[in-house]
């Protein structure tokens, strides 16, 4: 247990599910995708390596299916249990 309490697991959602949205992303093997809006969306795609793919090129492709707001692009790598890399992309400061 942290200061903060013991430690809890979100069950919900917190934005649209895309498990039938077709990205068009030619060579990325994405592995799953979770969206979120808490007043600006985030996609974040889950991936074996986020450091192999080029958000300069990913990153527009993605954000055309949420236009005209756009959207932040984050990639993620499940390490273990205990550890998640995150790639901070479009929208983001890296």
């Amino acid at each position: 247990m942290s200061r903060c309490g013991p430690p809890w697991r979100w069950a919900g959602r917190l934005g649209p599910s895309f498990e039938s949205l077709d990205l068009g992303l030619v060579g990325v093997e994405v592995l799953d995708v979770e969206s979120s809006d808490l007043g600006n969306p985030h996609l974040v795609l889950r991936v074996d390596d986020p450091d192999a793919i080029d958000l300069a090129v990913v990153g527009p492709i993605i954000e055309a299916h949420f236009a005209p707001v756009g959207c932040n692009v984050h990639l993620i790598a499940v390490e273990d249990r205990a550890t998640v890399r995150l790639r901070p992309g479009s929208g983001a400061p890296g």
